[in-house]
């Protein structure tokens, strides 16, 4: 596999990964967020985190398509965010 190919794939993986935790934050765990966290910690916790990790990856070199991904997956959660919101008080 050439290493561009390999570099998409590591990229690919991180936007999926963080794909999968805001659809499991923002659309499976709505009820508990709306019912339990009056405040905005989820709102800061779930992106805080990825931006985290990706900083993290970013350090070090055969991590850092992954970090890119993961990095590029919090506009991805926001848009997911605002589906859900969308979908929830649409009602």
């Amino acid at each position: 596999m050439s290493p561009a190919a390999s570099a998409l794939l590591r990229y690919l993986a991180g936007l999926g990964m963080g794909a999968a935790v805001s659809l499991a934050a923002w659309g499976l765990g709505w009820e508990t967020f709306v019912t339990r966290a009056s405040d905005a910690t989820m709102l800061f916790a779930v992106p805080g985190a990825k931006l985290v990790g990706a900083s993290l990856c970013m350090f070090f070199p055969g991590w850092r398509a992954f970090g890119a991904g993961l990095f590029s997956s919090i506009a991805l959660g926001v848009l997911i965010f605002f589906g859900s919101c969308l979908y929830h008080f649409n009602g």
